[in-house]
């Protein structure tokens, strides 16, 4: 199988992380393979320390590869499906957004490219990400995602700079404090006019507008002879599902959401795009705090549901743009109990 798997290996690839780059190279040492195509590695990548040699399935190889040839298979695909590719994402600056933006960046993307209306954490936002891989261009964007034209400005922005986008993440959006119904009346005599045109605006319109521009760019990339199969994810939340008075305005957003994203998944199927939506439990975010004041871990808590970590839903939702999935599309995906 390893002698298989090295006959057709794309051995130069932008975005390697060293590790692999080194095991390449261990492979290639080893081996009858010619190594004239990576004669000039990036300067990244400094030629491997020599170990002590070792066997391994009757190769002599030294002990480094032999500790990560049992990840071999896990690895490099995860790695090579997002080399070179560039990644537009929403609400990137904190929370989930940003546990999405330090993964695609750990896993090897070319670029990620945030837009979020919280400028003052880009600073901070741009070091994290490039903690995790400081080969990944980082660009950061003040973006109204609620703003049609601005959206369009924004994914046009990267389409030009970079000549491609191969996925996305919309998660932006704004929460809603959590009330039940009480003696003083319903939850909905509680929804003003802008507290509705504000999630609507942002949870609903937003993802949208992302959605609509991202394709836009996507088929015209096809139309131009990039047959790249891309994927977009959006997230909505469990309170999709819920059905309850709490939330009204967000819930109704985001229930809007998953139908949204069910329908363009099966619109953009044959122009080789793959749509899906995750839905958050109650997340670890700057927001939890303003779904439940005070104590929100311990409130949830007594709810029943688990806080889950940005971490957890940023797999999710790199797992969903990975050529990992390549199969799956138009599904909406709870992540956490409540469901």
């Amino acid at each position: 199988m390893l002698r298989q798997q090295k006959a057709n290996f794309p051995y130069k690839f932008p975005q390697c992380t060293e590790l692999v780059y080194t095991m390449i190279r261990e492979i290639l040492d080893s081996s009858n393979i010619s190594q004239s195509r990576l004669s000039n590695p990036p300067p990244c990548f400094p030629p491997p320390t020599r170990e002590r040699k070792v066997t391994v399935a009757g190769r002599s190889h030294s002990n480094k590869l032999q500790r990560i040839l049992e990840e071999y298979h896990q690895i490099l695909p995860t790695v090579m499906s997002f080399a070179s590719r560039v990644f537009a994402i929403t609400g990137g600056a904190s929370g989930m957004g940003l546990a999405v933006a330090k993964l695609l960046s750990k896993q090897g993307a070319a670029a990620v490219c945030i837009g979020d209306l919280n400028k003052k954490n880009f600073e901070s936002a741009i070091k994290e990400i490039r903690a995790e891989n400081p080969d990944t261009a980082v660009d950061m964007s003040a973006l109204d995602v609620s703003k049609s034209a601005a959206v369009e400005e924004w994914i046009s922005s990267i389409v030009h700079k970079y000549g491609r986008l191969d996925g996305a993440a919309n998660v932006a959006g704004v929460p809603q404090v959590a009330r039940q119904s009480s003696e003083a009346g319903p939850t909905l005599l509680d929804e003003s006019d802008d507290m509705w045109r504000l999630h609507m605006g942002v949870n609903l319109d937003g993802v949208f507008y992302c959605t609509r521009s991202q394709v836009r760019a996507m088929t015209a990339l096809r139309h131009k002879g990039d047959k790249t199969e891309r994927s977009i994810v959006n997230v909505s939340s469990m309170a999709a599902l819920s059905n309850g008075p709490s939330c009204l305005s967000y819930g109704v957003a985001k229930t809007a959401v998953v139908s949204l994203g069910a329908r363009i998944a099966k619109d953009v199927a044959p122009f080789g795009i793959r749509l899906n939506t995750v839905l958050p439990g109650a997340t670890n975010s700057p927001m939890l705090s303003q779904f439940f004041p005070g104590d929100a871990k311990s409130i949830v808590a007594t709810l029943g549901y688990d806080v889950l970590e940005p971490e957890d839903i940023a797999r999710t939702i790199v797992y969903l743009l990975s050529d990992e999935s390549k199969k799956i599309s138009g599904v909406s995906l709870p992540v956490g109990s409540g469901h």
